[in-house]
């Protein structure tokens, strides 16, 4: 099987789709006939040498424009998870042993593109969704829905110094029920935040999602969450996910507000946890995926289990988890959101629910 190498020295030169450079490690590949294919693996930019202290700029921003990268495959965002480009001509495989029906899914490359070996294998399962109930697990219902404040992500940065560099922000992420009322987008617009994204005591500072270790480096805010974190996608398709990395550039508006520009999140779901999540899906008080569902095999489960790329366990295993990544551009809102319940009842009768299904 051929696979790419990685290279001893750094190679300096990633480039997100459309956006700025971001600083990476190396990685090699072995091509074809015609020789190497080389390519370095995207990373987030490392922190500041010589940080200054945290300080006391506080802002929420929610997420407007979402892009899994599901209609640019070759493009699509993401970071690299396992530390190798598999962007080889021919390439059928990654670190860990691909399902037999992948074939070429476990491949960073997309069209010969090799991509900074982004490991995203939710776009290509997202691509595969549209006219599906799921549909709005599609980059283009993600962004219509955030943009009328019908579903959302908020983060919230804190302890921010105001300055280029900075070696101590505090970010919380957290999933949102929408806004009340259809957004104006003009910095004041209120969200409401789902209750599970926080703990016993439901208030603002008792995240779930939090990460006091961020930092900022040149204006990119970086933050690796150490634990699990559950992010909501529209219809409550809740994926746990893990090894999560986050960074955006932090910029100010016309009207001097703070946005997060040119952000990307990228992490690893395990496979029982995105099946389970097809149970949890929900529209209007009615189950949206179960295993009784009409092509419930062939268009929610079947592609989702080829996809498996990453593993969560010591190597040589097989693949057990799905490699996500999205891209998004967010824009400040209201400096109190608020809190509301959400019912997390799984709505699939347990005889059907594809938390207990499993991959052949």
């Amino acid at each position: 099987m051929k696979r790419c190498a990685l290279l001893s020295a750094a190679l300096a030169g990633c480039f997100l789709p459309s956006y700025e450079k971001v600083e990476g490690g190396g990685g090699g590949g072995a091509g074809g006939a015609g020789g190497e294919d080389v390519c370095a693996l995207a990373n987030p930019p490392a922190a500041p040498s010589t940080p200054p202290p945290g300080g006391e700029v506080e802002f929420f921003v929610a997420m407007r424009v979402i892009d899994v990268g599901d209609a640019h495959l070759p493009s699509r965002p993401g970071y690299d998870l396992d530390g190798v480009c598999a962007c080889c001509s021919g390439c059928t495989g990654s670190l860990c042993v691909a399902p037999a029906a992948a074939t070429l899914e476990a491949c960073d490359a997309v069209s010969g593109q090799p991509n900074g070996g982004r490991d995203n294998n939710f776009a290509k399962y997202a691509a595969g969704l549209g006219g599906s109930a799921l549909a709005d697990l599609r980059s283009s219902g993600m962004s219509q829905l955030a943009d009328r404040g019908l579903w959302g992500v908020v983060l919230r940065v804190s302890q921010y110094n105001g300055d280029p560099d900075d070696g101590e922000v505090t970010v919380a992420l957290h999933n949102a029920v929408g806004s009340p009322a259809e957004p104006l987008w003009d910095g004041n617009d209120a969200w409401q935040l789902r209750s599970d994204s926080f703990g016993a005591l439901g208030t603002l500072d008792d995240a779930l999602f939090v990460q006091d270790g961020a930092y900022v480096s040149d204006g990119v805010l970086v933050v690796t969450f150490p634990a699990t974190v559950s992010l909501a996608l529209p219809l409550n398709f809740v994926l746990p996910l893990e090894d999560v990395t986050l960074q955006a550039r932090i910029a100010k508006d016309a009207q001097d507000d703070f946005e997060l520009v040119e952000g990307v999140l990228g992490g690893r779901v395990r496979i029982t946890d995105a099946l389970a999540a097809l149970g949890g899906t929900r529209f209007q008080g009615f189950p949206v995926v179960c295993t009784d569902t009409l092509d419930y095999a062939s268009l929610y489960k079947d592609p989702l289990c080829a996809h498996r790329d990453e593993s969560t366990v010591s190597l040589p295993a097989p693949c057990d988890a799905v490699s996500f990544g999205m891209s998004f551009s967010a824009e400040q809102i209201g400096d109190a959101p608020s809190i509301v319940p959400v019912d997390t009842t799984r709505l699939c009768f347990p005889e059907v629910d594809p938390a207990g299904d499993m991959c052949d």
